[in-house]
């Protein structure tokens, strides 16, 4: 079940800029003409957009959410719309092969894309094989509408034993599940608890043995191994 339900909610997430590809392409066939390029041209459209998001949050001025939405968007159709105009010029005022014209452009539109999302790849010396635009991302953080709700409902149930509640944000798209940054809705930013007589403050991102009674006994038995003479043992 939860394999059909990831499915179709990538179906829609995918198929929706397609939807809008047909809609065009509907529309332009109503007028004569076959345009087999636009793949090409949401595709230097999106880059376009990408491009322009990735110099207004690389500008050193702060990101504003309303200009985060208007400047890619505006270059988005900016580059759309050349690619458009590209294809009118060549078919219409040149009379050129449209089958051929459209099938050169969708060719032309993902080398250009490509080309330019490398070379942004390259600038920002990602470890991974795509752009994040992270600082655009963060413009449109906000709390969760039912966070305060879950401590509500928390609180009633643990009462007095719910020390701490944070939230984990992770914007990166790589393969690592929790981020750098978590945010507190309820209590501290840390817990505290006492391994082999020791204080230990805990964060949601330290690794730690839950059970304690035997984490205890390996400490002991690895630092009877370690020193078998009674040396101080360092886990560093």
């Amino acid at each position: 079940m939860e394999v059909l339900i990831g499915f179709i909610q990538r179906a829609i997430l995918q198929g929706t800029p397609l939807l809008f590809g047909s809609t065009g392409e509907i529309l332009t066939e109503k007028s004569g003409n076959l345009n087999l390029g636009i793949p090409g041209i949401m595709y230097v459209g999106a880059i376009s957009g990408v491009v322009g998001g990735f110099f207004y949050q690389n500008s050193g001025a702060k990101v504003v959410p309303f200009f985060a939405v208007l400047i890619p968007l505006l270059c988005c159709l900016a580059g759309s719309l050349l690619a458009s105009l590209i294809y009118c010029f060549l078919t219409v005022t040149l009379k050129a092969n449209q089958n051929v014209t459209g099938l050169a452009l969708t060719t032309f539109g993902v080398g250009l894309g490509n080309f330019f999302g490398g070379s942004l790849i390259k600038i920002v010396k990602s470890d991974v094989p795509y752009l994040s635009l992270v600082k655009i991302a963060k413009a449109f953080k906000t709390t969760l509408p039912f966070a305060e709700d879950l401590k509500n409902r928390l609180l009633s149930v643990c009462g007095d034993g719910l020390k701490s509640l944070q939230i984990n944000i992770n914007l990166d798209k790589t393969n690592v599940i929790l981020g750098d940054k978590c945010k507190v809705i309820y209590g501290a930013d840390c817990i505290t608890d006492i391994l082999c007589g020791v204080k230990i403050r805990l964060s949601p991102l330290s690794f730690y043995q839950v059970n304690r009674a035997t984490a205890e006994r390996l400490y002991q038995k690895a630092a009877e191994y370690a020193a078998p003479e009674g040396k101080i043992v360092l886990d560093l």
